[in-house]
C-alpha cells in the first residue's frame, strides 16, 4: 500500500513539474491572453447588467423548475449544482472566460 503511495506521489510530482515548465514557458502568451480578455470583456467583468434571466432568478429559491419547461434544461443544471446565486456579478463570467 505504501509502495503505491509513493508512486502516486512521484507521479504527482512530475505532472506538477509539466505544469509548471509549460505555464514558464508560455507566460508572454498567457499574459497577452489575459489581457485580450480583460480588454474585450472588462466591461461586463466589473459593471452589473442585470438581463430578465437574472432580475427572475434573483427573487426565487434555488434552480426553478420553469427552465426545464422552457428546454432551458442546461441553465437549469448550471444553477442547481454550480452557480446557485447567478445574479452574483463577476462569479459567473469569469469561470466562463477561465474556462474558455
Amino acid at each position: 500500500m505504501n509502495d503505491l503511495i509513493h508512486k502516486l506521489s512521484i507521479k504527482n510530482d512530475e505532472i506538477i513539474a509539466k505544469i509548471y515548465i509549460y505555464l514558464r514557458k508560455n507566460l508572454l502568451l498567457i499574459c497577452i491572453l489575459l489581457t485580450v480578455a480583460c480588454a474585450a470583456y472588462g466591461f461586463e467583468l466589473f459593471n452589473l447588467n442585470i438581463t430578465i434571466d437574472q432580475e427572475l432568478a434573483a427573487v426565487q429559491n434555488g434552480a426553478p423548475i420553469g427552465r426545464l419547461q422552457m428546454g432551458r434544461w442546461g441553465m437549469y443544471f448550471l444553477n442547481k449544482f454550480l452557480f446557485p446565486f447567478t445574479v452574483i456579478p463577476f462569479v459567473p463570467l469569469i469561470v466562463a472566460l477561465i474556462f474558455k
